[in-house]
């Protein structure tokens, strides 16, 4: 994985990244950032449920799927990402697709997703099959 992000910074040294002023480090944020976002972002998650009533077991998970879809898809990043500083991001520095942001949501609806993080790697499924990582920014 090291190596494929060497390459990666390598042949996008010159590019610009999506209308960002500041160069973006490719490196994978840390698992306790991961963590991090994760608990921040579970606490909002369950106060939006509750605050709109949304927190009964059918209507939970259009919650989740929601939050997450749409502060990615239009920040790249959710409040716990704010937060901690983190985006999302492709391979190569820029904004994911609509379609990775999509897999990327669909994914974590995957039961024992949050245990993926375990891995060697420290990437969630949802990182691997929408082809996206967490950066800092």
């Amino acid at each position: 994985m090291e190596t494929e992000i060497e390459n990666i910074r390598e042949s996008n040294q010159n590019d610009d990244f999506d209308n960002e002023t500041e160069e973006l480090n490719l490196e994978p944020v840390a698992k306790k950032f991961r963590f991090y976002n994760s608990i921040i972002d579970f606490a909002a998650i369950n106060l939006i449920a509750y605050f709109t009533e949304m927190n009964e077991l059918v209507l939970y998970p259009l919650c989740f799927f929601l939050y997450y879809f749409i502060f990615e898809l239009i920040f790249k990043a959710t409040p716990g990402k704010w937060i901690t500083k983190t985006i999302v991001t492709d391979c190569y520095g820029n904004r994911p697709s609509f379609f990775s942001f999509f897999i990327r949501t669909i994914s974590r609806l995957i039961p024992f997703e949050p245990l993926s993080f375990l891995s060697k790697n420290g990437q969630g499924w949802h990182d691997f099959f929408s082809k996206t990582y967490v950066i800092k920014r």
